[in-house]
């Protein structure tokens, strides 16, 4: 399946896409150009512009998020970096998920055998990060990183930054594995925190076995 054949109203539109030959660089791969559905703004701008977030909006949207990523590993693409800037509003508000630089096919060898960096830091899963063996529940930890930050305390790009660093070094930590719920509670990360904990737990799960599908998620929403 070519990205152009993807149609999903949660999905970012490809119109085409090429590749430009240069090789007078020696170069074996090539820069691949994309014509893509238009948007003015990411979830990653609409957290740095609006402060006070309607929880009616962010549950729209994360639940909106989630149905175009469901529909991504319908048909077999792991997406592997899913973050808030990856993730574009319409002027509705409505989210479509986008940007398929990092993505590929779930059979490809990349996914079966690893060795390869993929993701960025702050949302990627332990093992998109280790270079490891990956699927589709990569994407759900990434989710987890999104839906943590969208119902976290309203601050600045930084600060947002500084505490999802946190809060991974909170999830894989022996205390967060043995008492999750309390550990968290405790936390000065749970200040001001909106979401919930109980989802937000599986899906940041170590272990990508021990993580929901987009399918589970949705039915728990």
């Amino acid at each position: 399946m070519t990205m152009r054949m993807l149609c999903h109203p949660h999905v970012r539109r490809i119109y085409s896409a090429w590749a430009e030959d240069k090789p007078e660089t020696g170069a074996k791969e090539y820069p691949v150009f994309l014509a893509q559905e238009f948007f003015k703004c990411t979830l990653e701008d609409y957290l740095d512009e609006n402060p006070v977030k309607s929880i009616c909006d962010r549950v729209k949207i994360f639940t909106q998020a989630v149905s175009g990523l469901r529909y991504l590993h319908s048909k077999g693409i792991v997406h592997r970096d899913i973050k808030p800037n990856n993730i574009f509003l319409d002027d509705h508000g409505d989210a479509k998920i986008g940007d398929f630089g990092h993505s590929g096919l779930i059979s490809s060898e990349s996914c079966s055998h690893g060795g390869k960096l993929y993701g960025t830091r702050l949302y990627g899963s332990p093992e998109l990060l280790l270079m490891q063996k990956h699927g589709v529940k990569s994407d759900v930890f990434s989710l987890g990183m999104v839906y943590a930050e969208l119902f976290g305390p309203s601050a600045a790009a930084a600060e947002r930054a500084e505490w999802l660093l946190k809060l991974r070094i909170l999830v894989l930590s022996p205390q967060w594995k043995k008492y999750p719920f309390s550990t968290w509670r405790n936390s000065e990360l749970s200040k001001d925190w909106t979401g919930d904990a109980s989802l937000m737990k599986i899906m940041l799960e170590p272990s990508p076995e021990e993580r929901p599908s987009c399918e589970d998620i949705l039915d728990l929403l």
